[in-house]
């Protein structure tokens, strides 16, 4: 189940797993941190108790936990849940996480932070359209679905041909997620821009009603991973 922020993903999963006898999946890369309840607005506490949902409170903020991570346990627990002859229904959340699960994840890693620095100093010479038309050269699937300004992703196809030899449209190829291994029906929840808009800031000041301010102050002095500084609303709440 996918859908914007405030469409009703949390409750409307809730009601159904009740009725399907399902257990629920996480795709929430905030709802993973133990600490961290109001900023990442988790489930309430009866949802929790009376329906299984897995990936949540699962690290501490001083833990990295990345797409990688996600992926591998995700499968896990969606096996899991079914060979116990329930039903599973993914949450998300959000979407990189829901992408992966459903299409799958590169299980090797090419990264070189050298490399990267060059193309970065390449584009900031000759312009972001320079790396996308190299680009276009030599993997042209992957230049036809990145946008010209998307400087990170042009950058993250480049680095991917340069270390592994072979296009990253290739390597995608490979994939194998929960499309290929199980029947899946994607629900997605939307509504009206103004009414999802209302909905978000009703949602932001109930947050701080509900003390927000006071429960990122209370890891301020932790050795704090990462990918949860990453998370949104943090910085923005320290500063």
């Amino acid at each position: 189940m996918i859908g914007p922020t405030a469409t009703g993903k949390t409750d409307v999963s809730f009601y159904l797993a009740r009725m399907l006898n399902a257990e629920i999946i996480s795709c929430d890369s905030m709802q993973v941190y133990k600490e961290i309840n109001i900023l990442s607005a988790k489930p309430p506490e009866k949802y929790l108790r009376e329906v299984p949902h897995h990936l949540v409170d699962i690290v501490s903020v001083e833990e990295n936990y990345d797409v990688y991570k996600f992926y591998e346990e995700a499968q896990r627990k969606i096996k899991e849940i079914i060979d116990r002859g329930k039903k599973v229904i993914c949450v998300g959340g959000s979407g990189l996480y829901f992408s992966v699960l459903l299409e799958g994840i590169f299980t090797f890693s090419y990264k070189d932070e050298g490399l990267r620095d060059e193309l970065k100093r390449l584009a900031y010479q000759k312009g972001g359209y320079y790396l996308h038309s190299e680009l276009q050269k030599v993997d042209p699937l992957s230049a036809e679905k990145i946008h010209p300004h998307d400087l990170k992703r042009i950058i993250r196809a480049l680095e991917v041909l340069r270390l592994s030899g072979r296009p990253l449209s290739s390597l995608k190829s490979q994939r194998k997620g929960i499309w290929s291994e199980y029947k899946v029906r994607v629900f997605g929840l939307t509504a009206s821009r103004p009414l999802v808009y209302e909905k978000i800031n009703k949602r932001v000041e109930d947050m701080f009603a509900k003390g927000v301010v006071e429960e990122v102050r209370s890891i301020l002095g932790r050795n704090l991973s990462r990918t949860f500084r990453q998370i949104i609303g943090y910085s923005q709440i320290k500063d």
